[in-house]
C-alpha cells in the first residue's frame, strides 16, 4: 500500500511520523567498525508488512552483560582449533581469498600491539589492510552414475 491510497490527513500524520522517527542515515552491519566491540554482531529483524525495523548491536548489549556478570563470561587470549583440540595463542595472519576487512585488520592490529581498537584504527599500519590471494581453482570432473552426473573433486596436493 502506499499513502496515496491513504486519506489525506491520514497521509500527513504517517509523514510527520516518519519525519520525527528518525530514520537513520547509518545502516548497521556486522564488521561496519561503528564500535570497538571485538566480535561485532548486528541484528536486524525488518517487515515491510508492519513497516518497521529492529535493530541491536548485540556485542555492545554483551558488552552489558558481561560487566554485570562477570563470573560469567571470560576472554582468552588465544582461539581455539577445532581441528588440534587445543588453544593456540599466536595470532595467524590473513590467508583469505578475498581482502581483509578493515575492521578485522584493526581489530588485529589492536591484539599484536596490545593497544585498544580505536588507537589501532588511528596507527600507521591501519592503512591497508592485508589483499586476498585468490585461491587456485580446483579441476571439476564429472562421471556418470546411474543415470547422473557425479562431481569427483580430486585431491592434487
Amino acid at each position: 500500500m502506499t499513502t496515496e491510497t491513504l486519506r489525506p490527513n491520514v497521509q500527513a500524520d504517517i509523514i510527520s511520523i516518519l519525519a520525527t522517527a528518525g530514520i537513520p542515515d547509518v545502516i548497521w552491519r556486522d564488521h561496519d567498525d561503528l564500535c570497538d566491540c571485538t566480535f561485532q554482531r548486528v541484528c536486524q529483524w525488518t517487515n515491510p508488512h508492519l513497516g518497521t525495523t529492529h535493530e541491536e548491536r548485540l556485542c555492545c548489549i554483551w558488552a552489558k552483560i558481561h560487566e554485570m556478570f562477570p563470573g560469567c563470561s571470560r576472554d582468552i587470549p588465544a582461539y581455539f582449533d577445532i581441528n588440534a583440540q587445543e588453544w593456540v595463542p599466536e595470532v595467524v595472519p590473513w590467508n583469505g581469498e578475498f581482502d581483509m576487512p578493515p575492521a578485522l585488520w584493526h581489530r588485529q592490529i589492536a591484539r599484536v600491539l596490545g593497544i585498544s581498537v580505536a588507537e589501532a584504527r588511528e596507527h600507521p599500519l591501519a592503512k591497508g589492510p592485508p589483499r586476498g590471494k585468490p585461491f587456485a581453482k580446483k579441476p571439476q570432473i564429472y562421471f556418470p552414475w546411474s543415470g547422473e552426473y557425479v562431481l569427483v573433486e580430486l585431491n592434487l596436493g
